[in-house]
This record gives structure tokens, C-alpha cells and sequence, in this order.
């Protein structure tokens, strides 16, 4: 017997349900303008690329704040720069208010496992906490509900972590290129 039919996975993982009482992590650029930083979040932090069909989240049961910073610590941008974790603000937000909005579709536990490339490859790890949050429609209206959420329960919202006390950790990890737990199975009891 087939024991892997109807079990939906990604590489070692499956995709779990995610229920109204989680939280999602998302984390968004500070844009800075004319030497000052723009408000954060802003509604571009919640709109769609010309390339991307949903908003990227991460799912707060399998990944905490400082794992977050050194995720984005250890990945490349478009342009194969290392990415400034000094840049990264993170705001948690509730599941069930994300499927109260009446814009949003489905969220969903949606892994990244780059299952051609074991580990995969520098700049790019893997993501067992990676949630999708797809819209039916990502219009202004749904952008601003976003932004709202976080001024009107910023304390909430906004996770505030020392960004300096992982600095050298995330030199480190990028050092030893992909031979860490985020580029193969996230078992993070072998470091």
C-alpha cells in the first residue's frame, strides 16, 4: 500500500493545515526616500509583483524571530546582493483576521524545498515555515486594511527584535555557504 497517497508534501515536509488561532510573520523592506524612511508598513508592502500570485508569510510554528532575521540574513536579492537585516521590519499578524478580510482566498502552509538541489543553493535556502496568503483581489482597499491592522494594534504587530545580537551569527552561517540546517532539512539541533 501506498502510504504517501493523499498526503500532500514538500521535500521532508508536509503541508500542514493552518487554523484561525496561528500567527504569520511577514517581513517588509524599509524603503528609505530622500535620506528619511517612509511609513512602515506601507500599502506597497502588500501589493503583488507583476510575477507573484500571492503574498509570502511565514508561519510562526515553525520558525521565531531570530530564525527569521538570519532566513533573510542568509538569502540573496534579485541583484545577488546579500540581504541588510538592518532593512527588515517584521509584523505578525493573526490568521483569522487575514481570513476575515473579504479580499483574501486561501491561506495555506506552502514550504520551500528546492528538492533538485540537496542542499539547495547558496542565497536561497529552504522554508518550512513559507505560508501563502492568495487574494481574489489585491486592490488598494485590501493594501490599506493591512496597513491599518498594524497602526491600530502596532504594539501587536510589530515584533521588535535586537538585530545586532545576530549580526555575526549570520556572517558565520554565510560563511559556511549551505552547509547549514536552513539549505537542507531545518534540523537545527545539529548546530
Amino acid at each position: 500500500m501506498d502510504e504517501s497517497i493523499g498526503v500532500n508534501k514538500r521535500g521532508p515536509w508536509e503541508v500542514e493545515e493552518i487554523t484561525d488561532d496561528c500567527t504569520l510573520y511577514r517581513q517588509v523592506h524599509v524603503i528609505q526616500t530622500s535620506g528619511k524612511p517612509r511609513r512602515s508598513p506601507n500599502e506597497s508592502h502588500f501589493g503583488l509583483r507583476p510575477d507573484e500570485i500571492y503574498l509570502s508569510f511565514n508561519w510562526q510554528k515553525h520558525i521565531d524571530l531570530d530564525k527569521n532575521f538570519k532566513l533573510i540574513g542568509i538569502s540573496l536579492s534579485k541583484k545577488l546582493d546579500w540581504l541588510n537585516i538592518a532593512e527588515f521590519h517584521i509584523f505578525k499578524y493573526p490568521v483569522q483576521f487575514l481570513r476575515g478580510l473579504p479580499q483574501v482566498k486561501i491561506v495555506t502552509h506552502d514550504p520551500v524545498y528546492d528538492e533538485a538541489n540537496i542542499p539547495s543553493p547558496i542565497g536561497f535556502p529552504n522554508n518550512r515555515a513559507h505560508s501563502a496568503v492568495y487574494c481574489i483581489e489585491n486592490d488598494l482597499k485590501f493594501r490599506t486594511l493591512m496597513v491599518d491592522y498594524c497602526k491600530e494594534k502596532y504594539d501587536e504587530a510589530k515584533c521588535e527584535f535586537n538585530k545586532d545580537s545576530i549580526k555575526d551569527e549570520i556572517e558565520d552561517l554565510r560563511k559556511r555557504a549551505n552547509d547549514i540546517p536552513f539549505h537542507k532539512d531545518w534540523n537545527f539541533s545539529e548546530q
